[in-house]
């Protein structure tokens, strides 16, 4: 009996290293759908900012951020995870917006947002400006003033006026306040200037028909794309006062909300080793079971 407890319990093992191999990270599950650019934010000195996407570009640090500051604190990304702090100083410099910009494009990103926004401070941008009428293909994704009605703004254009109201979508703050200072996973999908038809996914949940046309009108500064700051060096009032964490982006490809909640999903999943040692212990519990009985 002790033996084929023993044959059991290795042949579960086996079992379970091989199903492991399916089992995968965040990062993993963010390469594994070939973004264009992606930044796991993980640098712990200041200066060059990695980007293991299939067309990678230079990013900078910028401003004053802190650097390999507490990261999402889930078992997706292992005991040692980053990110970076933007504390209302800096972000990164990804390059020309121009890079950044397409009809059809979607961001995956986390974030923490301990709220007290001044006007509207900038998780992404690619300073692209588009008014009404035009086709250019601006995307930024903003935290909101307390005020304003929304904790959270994405839009497809800058005009202010807009008309018609087509270019910027809000989460509705009486629906849901991200600005509580918890780390929460979004991913936004432009399908062309019609905000209309932008769909988001927050914390693996599709909140695209809970999302309402705001009134402002998000502008731009100077040409870059930015995480985290809208300006070069953080040189206005439009940083983000939070941190920022793993961040991807698709050009001319619009993830699925199934993609998409696949990526929140992968963030939860414990690490293999841990998986294999809980269920080999708990056959071996249940082998001494069937022993005594």
């Amino acid at each position: 009996m002790v033996q084929s407890a023993a044959i059991f319990a290795s042949a579960l093992l086996v079992s379970v290293l091989s199903a492991s191999a399916a089992i995968v990270d965040y990062p993993s599950a963010v390469d594994a759908l070939h973004p264009t650019h992606h930044y796991r934010l993980d640098e712990t000195t200041f200066g060059a900012v990695t980007d293991t996407g299939t067309n990678p570009l230079a990013a900078m640090h910028e401003g004053a951020p802190e650097v390999g500051a507490p990261g999402v604190p889930l078992e997706g990304f292992g005991s040692t995870n980053y990110a970076l702090f933007d504390n209302d100083a800096g972000g990164v410099n990804l390059g020309p917006g121009s890079s950044f910009a397409s009809n059809v494009m979607t961001v995956a990103m986390w974030f923490q947002a301990p709220g007290g926004v001044q006007v509207g401070d900038r998780i992404f941008t690619n300073n692209i400006v588009r008014l009404n009428g035009g086709t250019e293909d601006s995307f930024q994704m903003v935290m909101t003033n307390g005020a304003s009605g929304w904790s959270m703004a994405i839009a497809t254009g800058n005009e202010n006026p807009q008309t018609p109201e087509t270019m910027q979508l809000g989460i509705p703050s009486s629906f849901l306040n991200v600005q509580d200072n918890q780390w929460h996973h979004i991913v936004a999908v432009r399908n062309g200037d019609d905000i209309m038809d932008l769909v988001v996914v927050l914390d693996g949940v599709d909140i695209t028909s809970n999302l309402t046309p705001t009134s402002a009108g998000w502008g731009t500064t100077g040409s870059n794309a930015h995480l985290g700051v809208r300006a070069d060096n953080g040189a206005s009032e439009h940083n983000h006062t939070g941190s920022i964490d793993d961040t991807a982006i698709w050009l001319n490809r619009a993830l699925t909300v199934e993609e998409a909640q696949g990526l929140y999903n992968a963030a939860q999943i414990p690490e293999p080793a841990s998986v294999t040692c809980l269920l080999v212990a708990a056959a071996l519990a249940g082998s001494r079971r069937r022993r005594e009985s």
